[in-house]
């Protein structure tokens, strides 16, 4: 069973600013965007950097490894698809190589195993058409 359920209502892969980004995730492919001027990384996609104000940027491929900077465990549905399926986890998961930090569930972790500094390997969920980026306990 898929951890999240398929009436959730998927994400918009179609904005301009994260469109690409979804393009690599459909191909199981982490990827972060990247200045071209001064190199910081920045997730979620945006079209300029947060540091030297520059519009040009690349696509960097990154590993996906990290650990759990934070989590919570959700108690109360904040979509009614959801209300069969909690309590379930959200993580915060830093992201070392490039310095950023992605949302996503611990997918094969009780809630009760989740702890900060947790390391965790990148996984992929389809739904829907849609390619996400999960994450799993690292062995």
């Amino acid at each position: 069973m898929a951890y999240l359920p398929d009436d959730l209502p998927l994400p918009n892969t179609d904005e301009l600013d994260t469109r690409v980004w979804w393009e690599h995730c459909a191909k199981k492919e982490l990827v972060i965007q990247q200045c071209a001027k001064c190199k910081t990384f920045r997730h979620p996609p945006m079209p300029v950097c947060f540091n030297c104000h520059s519009f040009d940027f690349t696509w960097t491929p990154v590993e996906g490894r990290g650990t759990v900077h934070s989590f919570t465990v959700a108690h109360h549905p904040v979509h009614a698809s959801l209300r069969d399926r909690g309590p379930y986890n959200i993580v915060i998961v830093d992201l070392p190589h490039a310095g950023v930090r992605m949302i996503g569930n611990a997918i094969d972790v009780k809630n009760d195993e989740l702890y900060v500094g947790m390391p965790l390997a990148l996984t992929w969920e389809t739904r829907g058409g849609v390619t996400m980026p999960q994450w799993k306990r690292a062995t």
